[in-house]
């Protein structure tokens, strides 16, 4: 990527007056690091960026070794924003909307429920991510891993990998690293009793 220098430095609850708008700045990491989106409390609007979209969850992955928990960071900013008195939001793609905290809780309810795809798929013997992406569907269910074109390969395994961290922070997984190759299984037999 060229190097991007910004006009202004934005930070988390900064104001910014636009004509009649004056927004407040809100820091909303997980799709990317500088996430931020834009809230007018007088005016019920919110400008929303590639956090919460209408149709899709917006890709949350693990592209380079300093994304720490993109996938944990994006669900409390969900939730920073859920009950938010939004008459309107502003989305990076897509129409406007109305339903922000509906919007969020179907988001949510998907990264539970891939979560619990996620853990259910791995066993006690340790697998790469790739290959765990090939026992996985991806589209809603309607794909299979083959089917996914190379560029949709490369943002489904970083999310699979942001979903495996996440699943590791919460003592559900565990990571083996063996010459440079991670590997990711059930962190405890007796977990998959307990499913």
């Amino acid at each position: 990527m060229p190097a991007f220098v910004p006009d202004r430095a934005l930070r988390d609850g900064d104001r910014l007056d636009l004509g009649r708008f004056s927004f407040t700045v809100l820091w909303c990491p997980g799709h990317a690091p500088g996430e931020v989106c834009l809230y007018d409390e007088r005016a019920g609007l919110l400008i929303a960026g590639d956090h919460v979209l209408p149709g899709i969850s917006p890709n949350v992955g693990i592209y380079a070794p300093e994304d720490a928990d993109p996938l944990g960071d994006y669900l409390a900013a969900l939730a920073r924003v859920r009950d938010l008195p939004v008459g309107l939001v502003l989305p990076g793609h897509g129409e406007p909307f109305t339903g922000l905290a509906a919007r969020v809780d179907a988001i949510a309810t998907h990264h539970a429920a891939r979560l619990t795809e996620i853990g259910g798929a791995l066993g006690d013997e340790a697998i790469t991510a790739y290959d765990l992406c090939a026992r996985l569907r991806w589209a809603g269910g309607r794909a299979r891993w083959a089917d996914l074109p190379p560029f949709q390969h490369a943002l489904a395994l970083a999310e699979t990998i942001a979903h495996l961290e996440l699943l590791r922070r919460r003592g559900r997984a565990r990571r083996e690293e063996d010459g440079g190759t991670i590997r990711y299984a059930i962190a405890d037999w007796r977990l998959r009793i307990a499913d």
